[in-house]
């Protein structure tokens, strides 16, 4: 009886772990967007010295118009108004904590400490190339005729 218990008990914490990274990554898959915003507040709330926190207003400042595609089969293509989309992937741990984004060669792990409709945030585990909280929120796809929807009559 004893052992039954025990293995519910393990079925339960596993199946419950694998909903919880579907969960996640379902979440994660879709089009975001820095919040410049928000991750220079991040900087000035972690109390970045003055250099730092220009550090990174000015990063925010070049990164503000790109868009990251995350993709169902784990392809991850970055978008920009001004140059050719960047391929790459994406990979979510096991345990649904921690977010690889991998854009060239090398692939930079960060933990998951926010995830949701609305807004994905990864820490930069102590990464020198990436001296900010990456903050995004989602892209609002803009529909035809002007944000107007299809069945909408043009007054104008």
């Amino acid at each position: 009886m004893r052992k039954n218990l025990l293995l519910f008990a393990l079925i339960t914490i596993v199946l419950s772990a694998c909903s919880n990274y579907e969960e996640v990554r379902q979440q994660i898959i879709g089009k975001w967007r820095y919040d410049t915003e928000a991750v220079v507040e991040d900087a000035r709330r972690r109390n970045y010295s003055e250099q730092r926190v220009a550090n990174v207003q000015a990063a925010m400042m070049l990164y503000q118009y790109l868009v990251f595609d995350f993709q169902e089969d784990g392809t991850l293509i970055l978008e920009s108004p001004t140059a050719p989309p960047i391929s790459g992937t994406w990979k979510l741990s096991n345990n649904a904590e921690e977010l690889t984004i991998s854009l060239s060669q090398e692939g930079h792990p960060g933990k998951l400490t926010e995830v949701s409709q609305d807004r994905l945030v990864i820490e930069t585990n102590n990464n020198p190339n990436l001296h900010y909280t990456r903050i995004f929120i989602p892209v609002e796809e803009e529909t035809e005729n002007n944000g107007k929807g299809e069945n909408t009559p043009d007054t104008e």
